[in-house]
């Protein structure tokens, strides 16, 4: 492939990523699932159109004018680990010397995996703290957590999403 290709490419990514834009969508399932689904994109319209596109063929329905937004809250991930024999009081007195408001162990993980959660603004002070102390960080985001976290069985997943 000439440069010149590669470079035109590099070029018009760069230009689609300085126009960019975020919008958060909300949607119903049955069973009592909500979604947040929050996107960065250059053009708005052509990427609620396309995720309207895959949402026909579940059950799922957006929910216009937002109203489930408030039962998320927004916070800070960090899933981080150290080795297999660290412990979670080792992992306690790390978040609170890094600023992290809770810590627990990752469930149905790797032993010794943590997930460090922090308000937004002390994200990249958690994050930074927590790989300055030796721990290798597998996932770190800030994303939206549930007030009520819901498990659906599979009949309810097979509705909603068309998966079992």
């Amino acid at each position: 492939m000439p440069a010149s290709s590669i470079a035109s490419t590099l070029k018009q990514t760069q230009k689609s990523q300085d126009n960019a834009k975020s919008m958060i969508l909300e949607y119903k399932a049955p069973g009592g699932l909500l979604l947040l689904v929050e996107v960065m994109t250059d053009n708005l319209v052509r990427t609620r159109s396309s995720i309207q596109s895959v949402i026909k063929k579940t059950s799922i329905q957006e929910v216009k004018g937002g109203g489930i937004h408030h039962l998320f809250n927004e916070k800070g991930v960090v899933i981080a680990g150290k080795d297999k024999k660290t412990q979670l009081e080792e992992a306690l007195e790390l978040a609170i010397e890094v600023g992290a408001e809770e810590v627990e162990e990752e469930k149905g993980g790797e032993k010794g995996q943590f997930v460090f959660t922090c308000s937004p603004e002390a994200f990249l002070e958690v994050k930074k703290g927590v790989e300055e102390q030796g721990y290798s960080v597998s996932y770190a985001n800030i994303d939206y957590l549930p007030q009520t976290p819901l498990s659906l069985g599979p009949q309810d997943l097979e509705r909603s999403l068309g998966v079992a």
